[in-house]
């Protein structure tokens, strides 16, 4: 797009976005820090919870906070 083409023009602006309540598997993988497989074997044991809207899994944001509070607690524990 040329200079010219651009002036005038409003950047589009968006609303705040609100607090995030639910992950998808791989933004929730990538929240944590592991790989899908994984966050998925987590899911597959019971260890996370989640849940599916249509075909998409999803994780919920307090769940997966839990889980990272309760590991890190129980590495506290070990120490």
């Amino acid at each position: 797009m040329s200079r010219r083409a651009r002036v005038g023009r409003k950047k589009a602006t968006r609303p705040p976005s609100p607090a995030v309540l639910a992950y998808s598997i791989p933004a929730a993988a990538s929240a944590i820090g592991i790989g899908t497989t994984k966050l998925n074997e987590l899911i597959a044991s019971g260890e996370l919870p989640s849940f599916t809207i249509g075909r998409r899994r999803l994780v919920h944001a307090d769940d997966l906070a839990s889980f990272v509070l309760d590991r890190r607690r129980a590495a506290s524990k070990r120490v």
